[in-house]
């Protein structure tokens, strides 16, 4: 391997490694890095550890770049006036509109015709972006508006879960230093001039799209592909998408890109031969720059986002080799468009579509740089090497990939990519010149949409995929398989291909198997709300199942991901301890994808069929692989929700666990008059988040726990836990963990006993933005 593929990726790989680094070094540290690019001039095999430190130092610059703008706590949850324009194409979603804010100015006081670079003693915060949610609002803010906000602020913050989506570093790839949500809006309409930008642009194109598709039966997978606006999709149709591996295509991509590229190259050739004024340059060339301007154009309807740039840089690299009469190898097309944008943005590496992007590229470069026969002879092949090129990625990140992709692919493919997408990309380009044709290829778009996506509600009634428990099973012949495909010819890349598919399968972490007699317990982290995972050796029981707010939610982003990422699929045992909406709020999604094989509930529910709940009754026991499970409470009907919750008691021989629910000070009292010693435990989960209503001095004593887990939400409007609370609990000895700043909590029970471990997911996933 030459130099030139061998500097590049040691600065790649720079950047990777600095990007797991639990917090950043002192940009005053970055000055040693003189020495080592000093010696590489004395020592030329240094140049490579000095490229490799180049790549670390640039991620930390422009990390602490982007730390220095974000939201400082002071301000965590205050009230603000923001003034600012729209710099993203706004969403309205059921319930609310989202938009960015690029900010000029931000004030504790309300702001009314202030220049604010003229007022910089009125700025208390450097954030330049923030993203705002608009509940019942009065007005549409456009792309390019100035708007004066009144605003409550929040540090971008993740709920930290095995297996769970990393909202904060997702908004820190991104750029947006807070969230918040209006309190009032003032449109700026003294600023009559626009802030222009690409985004301006796509919101005169979505308002020209919405009217004339508004009776379009797709027209959300429209806006997806030629806005790259996924806010319309109905959760329906993305799982459709994502059960036959098909999602990727719903994205503004670089085989959308190359197609629409490769479409007006062909179009370019055939018009030279009927068109003299295209003989005066090269055809080739004269095509190559129009392709290049389609690119370009298709890119800016997407507002260049990350996925759309990495495409745009490979392209140009081969278009460049077109214009200036050069050949250029793929791999290292590549390897430069990696690089490049590395350089441009550092922190993408963070991205999950940065990984699937250029992991896809990446094994097909490698996989077929060697053979002679044409990519679209190979197409059926190309969709086999993708999935097991992005098997690992999938698993890490979807916790699943489903079988039937590459079949689903080898049609959705070509129909999206040959077929629907130019039409669309035509059809919206003859809108604004001719009306009548653009109308109808978009509804001819439409229509081949609609069949296509009949096929593949047939290809997702055969729900079969690969999840984290099949590792084991499965990483032997699929080792066998890739090993097969990749000794055909006996090339260095082939093989390098087969030992890194293997070697990410080995990486992924797989769930072990409890020991028979000892349990696992998970308290997640779903804010303001209660769920916990229990597996024994053979089976699982869920207590809550978190909240529902809106459009968040906590049993599709928090515990379906969790179960999933444990290999479970099947839960013996669902426990919901009473009605109310943090504890039942993401039920239906749990319901939906995980089997359910019996339901107890403190409290009756409307929309989970009669036959099919019990009620959780005090004295009611089982035993599951030697681990004992009782329920204590509730004995009777309260007038009062909170005291019907499931009081669960779970113990073996080296642990005890008491989870009480919502109850409060009445019925701790009735538990002690009945039975105190049931209620001795080593771990307890605070009643009711830490309330103020529950926790007494004689329940504590007569629990006597070692720890006190409190599931709540971060400055939650509560104040749970109250101060009295946590003060009794430290008087009495008792350790506090709270899951609003250590994530999920997870014990198991022969390790508590041996050496009293305890794994806090934030703890061990920390990250520098955190």
């Amino acid at each position: 391997m030459r130099i030139t593929f061998i500097l590049p990726l040691s600065f790649c790989f720079g950047v990777f490694c600095a990007y797991f680094l639990p917090s950043l070094p002192e940009k005053n540290s970055l000055l040693l890095i003189v020495l080592p690019l000093l010696l590489s001039v004395k020592l030329r095999w240094f140049i490579y550890p000095s490229v490799f430190l180049c790549g670390c130092a640039w991620l930390i610059f422009i990390g602490h770049t982007k730390l220095e703008t974000k939201l400082p706590e002071s301000l965590d949850k205050q009230t603000v006036w923001l003034q600012g324009y729209v710099n993203y194409l706004p969403v309205n979603q059921a319930d609310k509109i989202k938009f960015r804010l690029q900010i000029r100015c931000i004030t504790m006081h309300q702001l009314s015709k202030i220049d604010c670079e003229e007022k910089d003693d009125k700025k208390i915060a450097n954030i330049k972006l923030v993203e705002l949610s608009w509940y019942q609002p009065t007005d549409f803010p456009k792309a390019g508006e100035y708007w004066y906000i009144k605003a409550k602020l929040r540090r971008p913050r993740s709920f930290e879960n095995p297996g769970g989506f990393d909202y904060a570093g997702w908004l820190y790839i991104l750029g947006v230093d807070a969230t918040g949500y209006i309190k009032e809006a003032i449109h700026d309409l003294e600023n009559t001039d626009y802030f222009f930008s690409i985004h301006v642009l796509r919101e005169k194109i979505r308002e020209k799209l919405v009217e004339k598709t508004k009776l379009h039966d797709n027209q959300a997978i429209l806006f997806a592909l030629m806005l790259g606006d996924r806010s319309m999709f109905s959760p329906e149709i993305w799982s459709l998408f994502k059960k036959t591996g098909t999602n990727h295509l719903m994205a503004i991509s670089g085989l959308h890109i190359g197609m629409i590229s490769g479409s007006m190259f062909l179009l370019v050739q055939v018009l030279g031969r009927f068109i003299s004024i295209l003989n005066y340059w090269p055809r080739q060339k004269i095509a190559a720059v129009m392709c290049l301007i389609v690119a370009l154009l298709y890119s800016g309807l997407a507002g260049f986002s990350l996925p759309t740039l990495r495409a745009l840089i490979m392209l140009s690299v081969v278009l460049a080799g077109v214009i200036m009469s050069r050949k250029i190898r793929l791999g290292w097309t590549f390897i430069f468009a990696l690089t490049l944008m590395l350089i441009i943005n550092p922190l993408s590496i963070g991205s999950v579509s940065f990984w699937l992007s250029f992991s896809a590229v990446g094994v097909l470069v490698f996989f077929f740089q060697t053979s002679q026969r044409s990519l679209l002879r190979n197409f059926f092949t190309a969709q086999i090497v993708i999935f097991l090129g992005l098997f690992p990625i999938l698993l890490l990140t979807f916790n699943q990939a489903p079988l039937i992709s590459p079949i689903a692919n080898s049609i959705a493919v070509p129909v999206v990519s040959f077929v629907v997408v130019p039409l669309d990309f035509l059809g919206c380009l003859l809108l604004f010149v001719f009306d009548p044709a653009g109308e109808f290829l978009l509804v001819l778009s439409d229509r081949i949409m609609s069949f296509l996506l009949i096929l593949l509600t047939k290809m997702a009634s055969i729900d079969f995929s690969l999840s984290v428990k099949d590792l084991n099973q499965i990483t032997v012949w699929l080792g066998l398989f890739v090993m097969l495909c990749t000794g055909v010819k006996f090339k260095i890349f082939n093989k390098l291909f087969a030992v890194i598919v293997l070697g990410l399968i080995f990486l992924i972490p797989k769930p072990e198997k409890v020991s028979r007699g000892e349990f696992k317990l998970s308290l997640l982290d779903v804010g303001q709300g209660l769920s916990v995972i229990v597996q024994t050796n053979h089976h699982v029981l869920v207590f809550d199942v978190g909240a529902r707010f809106g459009g968040l939610d906590f049993g599709k982003i928090v515990v379906i991901p969790f179960l999933k990422r444990q290999g479970i699929d099947h839960v013996d045992r669902l426990v919901i301890s009473h009605a109310d909406n943090d504890h039942t709020g993401g039920l239906q999604s749990v319901l939906e994808e995980i089997s359910i094989a019996s339901i107890y509930v403190g409290e009756n529910l409307d929309y989970i069929d009669g036959n099919r709940q019990q009620q959780c009754q005090q004295g009611l026991h089982w035993a599951w692989d030697n681990v004992r499970f009782s329920f204590i409470h509730p004995d009777r009907v309260y007038s009062k929700a909170n005291n019907n919750s499931c009081v669960l008691k779970i113990q073996t021989d080296h642990l005890t666990v008491l989870i009480p629910g919502d109850i409060e000070k009445l019925v701790e009292q009735h538990l002690i008059d009945y039975d105190d010693k049931l209620l001795k435990a080593d771990i307890l989960i605070a009643p009711h988040h830490g309330s103020l209503t529950s926790s007494t001095w004689q329940f504590i004593r007569k629990v006597a726990p070692d720890y006190v887990w409190i599931s709540a939400g971060y400055l939650n409007q509560f104040g749970h836990p109250h101060k009295k609370i946590l003060k009794r609990y430290e008087q009495l000895n008792v350790k506090v963990l709270n899951t609003a700043f250590t994530g999920a909590i997870t014990v198991e029970s022969r390790s508590f006993y041996d050496k009293k471990v305890l794994a806090l997911h934030r703890e061990k996933t920390q990250r520098f933005w955190d």
